[in-house]
C-alpha cells in the first residue's frame, strides 16, 4: 500500500504534530462515514470520547449508591447520614456546613428512591 502522506505532510509533522493527528481523525471519520454512515460513525467516536455531562452525572450518582452499598454490616450497614458526612467533607475541604451535608444527604434518598422505583 502506497504511504498516503506527502512530502508536505512529514514536514507538517515535525512542525505541528497536533495538526498531523486531526488529519488523521479526519481520514479516519471519513472512510468510517463512507463505510457505515454518518450517524454510527459520530456514535463510534462517542464511545471513545469524553462523557456527556448527563453521563458524569449518572456516573456520580451510582458511584454514590455502590458507596451506600458497600456500607457493610461491620460498619453497621448502609447510613445515609454517614455517607452524607463524607462525601460533603470530601467536596468542601473538610468544613461543610450543616446545610451542605443536609443537601448530600437528601441527593442521596433521591437517589434511593428512584433506584427503589426503577427496581419494582
Amino acid at each position: 500500500m502506497a504511504n498516503p502522506w506527502s512530502l508536505d505532510d512529514v514536514v507538517q509533522k515535525q512542525l505541528d504534530p497536533y495538526w498531523l493527528a486531526e488529519q488523521r481523525v479526519e481520514r479516519l471519520f471519513q472512510e468510517l462515514k463512507a463505510a457505515f454512515g454518518e450517524e454510527k460513525t459520530r456514535h463510534l467516536f462517542e464511545v471513545f470520547g469524553r462523557p456527556s455531562a448527563k453521563r458524569l452525572k449518572e456516573l456520580q450518582h451510582k458511584r454514590m449508591l455502590d458507596r451506600l452499598d458497600l456500607m457493610g454490616p461491620s460498619g453497621g450497614g448502609p447510613n445515609v447520614k454517614k455517607l452524607a458526612r463524607e462525601i460533603a467533607d470530601e467536596k468542601h475541604q473538610g468544613r461543610p456546613s450543616p446545610q451542605q451535608i443536609e443537601t448530600v444527604e437528601r441527593q442521596i434518598q433521591r437517589l434511593c428512591a428512584a433506584r427503589e422505583k426503577a427496581q419494582g
